[in-house]
């Protein structure tokens, strides 16, 4: 997985969460997948492993990617600066 944005001028940090159970949060335990930490980058990439059915659930589900100020607080759901 990749995310990138057009521009360095600030510090931001990217976390990306997949709903694996399919019960419509991303608070579930292995849900976030990625964790930038504060980067300058235009790109940052990662991976993750999914889940075996037996651990999951067949089924859509969504990703959710979260981008944020600098060091500031980056949350599935709700604001994020």
């Amino acid at each position: 997985m990749t995310i990138a944005r057009n521009t360095i001028a600030n510090n931001v940090n990217y976390k990306a969460w997949v709903d694996f159970n399919i019960d419509g949060d991303f608070n579930d335990a292995g849900e976030e997948v990625y964790s930038s930490g504060s980067t300058a980058a235009s790109s940052v990439s990662g991976s993750f492993s999914v889940p075996t059915l037996a651990n999951s659930f067949e089924g859509k589900t969504r990703m959710r990617v979260g981008v944020s100020y600098g060091a500031f607080s980056n949350t599935p759901c709700g604001l994020n600066a």
